[in-house]
């Protein structure tokens, strides 16, 4: 993580278990990438997806937020999710035979090539990972894909 940020104890201490875990799932793929539009990113490469998925693999952009892992107010024990991912454009689901847009997928127009996924995930708990918010983005697309 860079200096710049002021990241407290716990936030950094999670994300580092974040990336040990990333780096672990998939070696050689997995960066922080540089600060792009105020915000810094995870990146990871080549990234399987569903059957339902074409192409069946992606790149993916994670957005790690200001507040990740942040108390929420009002339910203890919870913290700030993972929320915003931007994927390869192109994405299509397999329903009843043809190709379909996956629902919350939006044109990113800012000429970087990347599409986004709009999914807000409830708030983390304690054991929650950075795993956990990629396999819900692999969930979201199979069940769009069988809506």
């Amino acid at each position: 993580m860079n200096a710049q940020r002021q990241w407290t104890a716990y936030q950094t201490d999670r994300l580092n278990r974040d990336f040990r875990l990333l780096l672990g799932r998939y070696p050689g793929r997995a960066t922080w990438s540089t600060r792009t539009r105020g915000h810094w990113f995870i990146r990871i490469n080549d990234v399987g997806l569903p059957r339902v998925c074409r192409p069946s693999r992606t790149h993916m952009k994670i957005v790690i937020p200001p507040t990740i892992y942040f108390p929420v107010p009002a339910q203890r024990g919870r913290y700030a999710n993972w929320r915003d991912v931007y994927v390869d454009p192109n994405l299509r689901l397999v329903q009843s035979g043809r190709l379909i847009v996956p629902p919350r997928y939006h044109v990113d127009n800012d000429g970087s090539g990347w599409h986004y996924l709009c999914l807000h995930m409830l708030p983390a708990d304690a054991n929650s990972t950075v795993l956990d918010f990629i396999e819900a983005v692999r969930v979201h697309l199979a069940t769009s894909a069988a809506a």
